[in-house]
C-alpha cells in the first residue's frame, strides 16, 4: 500500500483527529511481533501488557521505527518526530475496557500533542473490543479526568466525559492496519465480549522534536527514529 498521504487525508485528519491506513504490516511482521510480545509478556509480572518491548527486542526498536509508520507520523506532524514509548496489548476474553481518555493527559506534548500509532495483531471488531473514538473531540481541548465506577471499566478509575454532541465510532480492524491518532481525541475500548478471541495491538507512541521535552521524564528515554 501506498504510505503517502494526500491532502485531503492530512485535512481529515486535522478534522477529525484520526488516520486509519490498512495492512501497513506484513503477515510475517505481524508474526513475528505476536510471537516476541507473547513471550515478554509470559515473562513479566504483569499480565496483559508489556510497557517499552522496544527496550527489551530489537524487534520491537525495528517496528518502533518502521519507516512507513514513521513517513504518515512526519506527515501528520508536518515536521521531524522522535519516539517517545511503546506498548504491547492483550486484551482476552472476557476483560473489561478502556474508559474514555485522551492521550494528552498520560504524555504531554507543547505545543504539539502527542500522536499514537495503534497497530491491530488481530481481527478487531465491537465483540473483541474494538477501539471507540469521537471524532473531532480533540477540539475540546484537554478535558479533566474524574473517577468513574463502570463495570465495563472495572480497570480504570478514571476517565472523561464524553462529549453528548459527537457520535462515538467504533473502528474495526485487521491485522496489520494501523490507526493514527491525535493525542486528545477521546477514545477507549468497551470489553471484550467474545468467548475464545483475543484483541492485541502494538501501540506506539511518537511526538513532533519541537515538542518533545514535556514527554521527556517518567522513565521515557525519547528514540531517534533514523
Amino acid at each position: 500500500m501506498s504510505t503517502t498521504l494526500q491532502p485531503d487525508e492530512v485535512a481529515d485528519y486535522r478534522r477529525r483527529g484520526f488516520h486509519l491506513a490498512r495492512g501497513m504490516l506484513t503477515r510475517c511482521e505481524i508474526r513475528e511481533i505476536l510471537d516476541r510480545g507473547m513471550r515478554l509478556e509470559r515473562a513479566s509480572d504483569v499480565p496483559n501488557r508489556v510497557m517499552n518491548p522496544h527496550r527489551e527486542d530489537d524487534l520491537f526498536l525495528g517496528s518502533f521505527r518502521h519507516p512507513a509508520i514513521v513517513r504518515v507520523i512526519e506527515r501528520l506532524v508536518d515536521e521531524a518526530a522522535v519516539g517517545v514509548q511503546t506498548m504491547f496489548y492483550i486484551k482476552p476474553p472476557g476483560m473489561t475496557g478502556h474508559g474514555w481518555h485522551q492521550d494528552q493527559n498520560y504524555i504531554p506534548g507543547d505545543p504539539k500533542p502527542i500522536l499514537a500509532a495503534w497497530c491491530a495483531l488481530d481481527d478487531i471488531d465491537e465483540e473483541n473490543g474494538a477501539l471507540t473514538v469521537f471524532p473531532g473531540s480533540g477540539r475540546l481541548g484537554l478535558l479533566e479526568m474524574k473517577p468513574i465506577d463502570d463495570p465495563d471499566f472495572a480497570n480504570h478509575e478514571r476517565a472523561v466525559e464524553p462529549p453528548a454532541d459527537i457520535e462515538p465510532m467504533t473502528v474495526p480492524m485487521s491485522p496489520g492496519d494501523v490507526l493514527f491518532f491525535d493525542g486528545l481525541l477521546i477514545h477507549g475500548s468497551k470489553p471484550n465480549t467474545s468467548t475464545t478471541r483475543f484483541r492485541r495491538a502494538f501501540v506506539s507512541h511518537y511526538l513532533a522534536k519541537g515538542s518533545s521535552a514535556l514527554a521527556a521524564g517518567k522513565g521515557r528515554e525519547l528514540i531517534e527514529l533514523r
